[in-house]
């Protein structure tokens, strides 16, 4: 079980604000008034806002996904090491001749940097230019035997999510902080205060807990896809944000297709690691 159920997202803004994004979406949608979002979702304090609805939206647990995705992953011959951080790629003319782990030294066929925020230094290492950085993000988790909120729901930075088991998820920060992984007072005030302005009482609910993580974001927010030139064994799948559970199925299908072809996707070809960039 990795948690999958489809409670469908809100998305709120202010009634005078609507997103213009939405248009374009290739994905069912609902308006609600701000009348017809109070019948929705009765808790929600600020008669000005309303919605648009995403009945289709889905959730999974993201670490129980990445557990089973590994587990099977093994049953078919995949062999993962855990607790072995690359340290950095050796470089043979137009090939990636070795890997140095904390433990050994591999050398491979091919390599596919897929290490989030930490994939600009691993190219840096063999004179390569990735640009991407640690944008970090704190989350809660409260007990809440009943939610007040049916409906997943995000207003800015400010996130609500039920979750099995009597809790609610509430986030969330975006700090530009390096790779400082520490929860903070201050990360957990700014989730208390914004919640609580759209749910009264949030902040009065007991703790169960507080955690951090580090997402990788390039200059313009877009992630890395495809191979490195001029090296021809090495690819690249990193950058993805905020968004990285959501795409990682869909990245994965294109990326090791375009892998098998040699050759990018089409569908990729907007997110060449190549863009811009300089070796």
């Amino acid at each position: 079980d990795v948690g999958y159920r489809k409670p469908g997202l809100l998305e709120l803004y202010e009634e005078s604000k609507p997103p213009t994004q939405i248009e374009q979406s290739r994905q069912r949608t609902e308006r609600l008034s701000p009348q017809e979002l109070r019948q929705h979702e009765p808790a929600l304090r600020d008669e000005r806002l309303a919605a648009v609805l995403y009945p289709d939206a889905a959730q999974v647990n993201a670490a129980r996904v990445t557990r089973q995705v590994a587990r099977v992953a093994e049953l078919t011959g995949v062999e993962i090491r855990v607790n072995e951080p690359v340290h950095r790629l050796v470089r043979d003319g137009e090939r990636i001749g070795a890997v140095h782990t904390g433990s050994t030294v591999y050398h491979p066929g091919l390599v596919v940097v897929t290490a989030g925020a930490w994939s600009g230094d691993l190219a840096s290492s063999v004179g390569l230019q990735l640009p991407t950085r640690p944008v970090k993000g704190q989350l809660l988790l409260a007990d809440c035997l009943v939610s007040p909120v049916r409906t997943p729901m995000h207003y800015g930075e400010a996130l609500l999510a039920p979750q099995a088991g009597g809790r609610l998820m509430l986030g969330v920060t975006i700090e530009e902080v390096g790779f400082d992984e520490r929860v903070t007072v201050a990360g957990v005030r700014a989730i208390l205060e914004r919640t609580a302005a759209l749910v009264p009482g949030l902040d009065e609910l007991p703790l169960y807990r507080a955690w951090s993580g580090l997402r990788p974001a390039t200059p313009d927010e877009r992630p890395y896809m495809g191979p490195l030139p001029p090296i021809r064994n090495l690819w690249v799948s990193t950058g993805h944000y905020r968004k990285g559970i959501l795409l990682a199925p869909h990245c994965a299908r294109l990326l090791a297709r375009s892998i098998l072809a040699d050759r990018l996707d089409d569908e990729l070809a907007p997110f060449k690691p190549t863009r811009g960039l300089r070796t």
